[in-house]
């Protein structure tokens, strides 16, 4: 399931238009950054905007919390 999370992520294969956070927060995601196949984070360098702010980052992600 993790590896279909992954992919989803890479390619944006979700609604791009009408995301938000569980508070509401608009989301966007302006680069789903560059993929690592080694260890550390899923995505280096992932940018997103939550509510007009850019953020810059790292991306890691877990079937479950």
């Amino acid at each position: 399931m993790e590896q279909l999370l992954h992919y989803i992520w890479k390619h944006k294969i979700f609604p791009l238009q009408e995301l938000k956070t569980t508070t509401g927060q608009k989301v966007e995601i302006i680069d789903t950054g560059l993929a690592n196949t080694n260890a550390g984070p899923d995505f280096f360098n992932a940018k997103v905007k939550l509510n007009g702010i850019l953020w810059i980052g790292n991306v890691e992600i877990h079937e479950r919390s």
